[in-house]
């Protein structure tokens, strides 16, 4: 993991705690083995993902607001006390605290803003099976022609008779 990017773990955690809707199929046993090492690492669907990514930026932000001090006052007490006071260590804990809960919670706003380029469940399923959707006009020129060529060549047309 590199640093400011999530547990891979506690971003499936949170998928499944918000799986609902047409996403809960993947609570069937017909995926128990598969679900936490395959469907739940990667994103399962836009709603379930935000829903995910905003429980994460939430639950920062209200460790953010239980610390009794600011960060001014623990970096005061870190220029000024002696490091082997208990003072100290404490400041220099809530400090590290601190930062942590804030790179997690602008790593979840970030994923947050990448939602509409991830590629989600449905997607990778119809790729997977080769369905792709076709998306420009080109691609359905190609069609309607490989259609065409394969109408073309009904019984009679390939063979004398």
């Amino acid at each position: 993991m590199r640093v400011g990017e999530l547990p891979a773990e506690l971003i499936a955690f949170l998928r499944v705690k918000f799986l609902k809707g047409a996403d809960a199929f993947l609570l069937e046993a017909l995926f128990r083995e598969s679900v936490w090492r395959e469907h739940l690492l990667l994103p399962v669907s836009q709603g379930n993902e935000e829903e995910a990514l905003n429980a994460g930026i939430v639950r920062c932000g209200e460790v953010l607001r239980k610390f009794e001090s600011s960060l001014q006052e623990d970096l005061a007490l870190l220029a000024e006390a002696p490091r082997a006071s208990l003072e100290y260590k404490l400041a220099a804990l809530r400090y590290a605290e601190r930062r942590a809960a804030e790179a997690s919670q602008r790593a979840f706003k970030g994923r947050l803003a990448e939602l509409s380029s991830l590629e989600y469940y449905q997607e990778r399923r119809l790729r997977s099976l080769n369905l792709t959707p076709i998306e420009t006009e080109e691609e359905l020129d190609a069609l309607r022609e490989e259609s065409a060529r394969a109408a073309g060549r009904g019984i009679g047309q390939d063979y004398e008779w």
